[in-house]
């Protein structure tokens, strides 16, 4: 395997202009946390850890092109009841880093299951919104015995396919993140035309 990692970043200097940022928003996470990076086979995965160690644990896996940190404004009514693990997807955004490309349902499985494994987390609470939710899902197929509850925010491509305006509308936006570009596909998202929902309370398993 070669074991240079992949990375979305022009260069080395928008990564470090990203990190940097990332930071300097870490700074301002509104409860107590703890930073740390967790080797897998795919790479390091980026952590940020909140709440009391003797409180159940969650898992918040992001959408897709965000970050951790997008969990900021819950984290503090999270925290106060379970031990949160905000994780950075590799390969996405964020402060982890990636080997080994997840190209597939079993890989992202694996993924996730080595992480938690490294966290010492034989069961826990998973959560993830869009991308996130479909990488909860898929684990959760695969590795049922280990999620107490799951819940699905607006989960993509889990329970019928993306449409092609989807593509059609976020492809740009995302390759030319220009103000008109984000705000073309913000509007299609949000229109009242589209019929987007999400499970917004936990499957039980």
């Amino acid at each position: 395997m070669d074991t240079k990692a992949l990375s979305i970043f022009k260069n080395d200097e928008t990564k470090a202009r990203f990190t940097a940022a990332y930071d300097e928003a870490l700074a301002e996470w509104p409860v107590a946390y703890e930073s740390c990076l967790v080797t897998t086979g795919f790479g390091t995965t980026h952590v940020i850890k909140s709440g009391n160690r003797s409180n159940p644990p969650l898992l918040l896996i992001h959408g897709m092109t965000a970050t951790s940190l997008m969990w900021s404004s819950n984290i503090a009514e999270w925290s106060a009841h379970y031990y949160v693990h905000c994780i950075d997807v590799p390969g996405d955004f964020g402060k982890s880093t990636l080997l080994k490309p997840l190209t597939s349902k079993e890989a992202a499985a694996e993924w996730l299951q080595e992480l938690t494994s490294e966290l010492e987390l034989s069961e826990f609470h998973l959560l993830g919104h869009s991308m996130g939710g479909f990488l909860a899902l898929n684990f959760t197929i695969a590795y049922p015995e280990r999620v107490r509850s799951l819940g699905l925010l607006a989960p993509a491509s889990s329970f019928a396919p993306l449409s092609r305006m989807f593509y059609f509308h976020m492809i740009p936006a995302v390759m030319f993140p220009t103000k008109y570009m984000i705000d073309r596909a913000y509007i299609w998202c949000m229109s009242p035309r589209h019929n987007l929902t999400c499970c917004r309370s936990p499957i039980e398993l």
